[in-house]
């Protein structure tokens, strides 16, 4: 299977990969123009004069990628072999999506945007992904299901996320060690923003209660004399 991988701000090509891997770097701010160009074999160059959400980067680079697995690397850390591997394997073990779950989160160093991904994640009926976030560190996913849930809705990578679990496409995590992570959140107010609008979708496919039951509770037996909500 065939590798893409998308580079996130970051404007010099990564060496060392597996031959015939396709390298897709996404820069902001570096050119006078926006353009795209070949500069090696399987390697691309696109370039934005102007900064963009890391949502336009997303869609960028997995509108130029062949490959048919395609890793969108969001991190501090160079993509070495070592740090892809687990990735590949996980989509070749039949994942369709994985995400990046934190190593060492802790109450002390939670951030907004942190705390807006296990919320999101527990709504969604999936508090096994716990901090993971599309919006924060490399994630990976299949051609198949990129084309099946849409390129575009990567603009809004909680989103994503959503319409993944509406098309119920097997969502793995896992924890690389050696993975910097740390600032790979580009704008916190953003990422929640970001949740905000997955949890609005999530809503009005699920409903009111998100998909939760009321549990044993019998509400229609008890009416509110001065007519409030139950």
């Amino acid at each position: 299977m065939q590798l893409s991988i998308i580079l996130l701000n970051k404007s010099t090509m990564t060496t060392n990969l597996p031959e015939g891997t396709e390298c897709i770097s996404v820069s902001q701010g570096t050119v006078n123009w926006n353009r795209k160009r070949k500069v090696a074999p399987h390697q691309w160059q696109i370039s934005y004069s102007k900064n963009q959400t890391m949502g336009a980067g997303l869609v960028a680079g997995g509108m130029q990628a062949k490959g048919e697995i395609i890793l969108f690397w969001n991190s501090e850390s160079t993509p070495r072999p070592e740090l892809i591997l687990p990735y590949t394997e996980a989509i070749r073990d039949g994942a369709s999506v994985v995400m990046t779950k934190p190593v060492g989160i802790c109450e002390k160093n939670l951030n907004g945007a942190r705390l807006s991904a296990i919320t999101l994640n527990r709504m969604l009926k999936r508090p096994d992904l716990g901090a993971a976030s599309l919006s924060i560190g490399p994630f990976a996913i299949t051609r198949q299901a990129l084309s099946s849930i849409g390129n575009r809705l990567l603009a809004v990578p909680p989103k994503f996320l959503v319409a993944c679990l509406q098309g119920e496409l097997p969502i793995k995590t896992i924890s690389v060690r050696r993975l910097d992570t740390s600032k790979a959140v580009p704008d916190e107010t953003t990422v929640i923003q970001e949740t905000m609008q997955a949890i609005s979708e999530w809503i009005r496919f699920k409903g009111e209660r998100g998909g939760f039951t009321d549990m044993k509770r019998a509400r229609d037996l008890f009416k509110p004399k001065d007519g409030g909500v139950r």
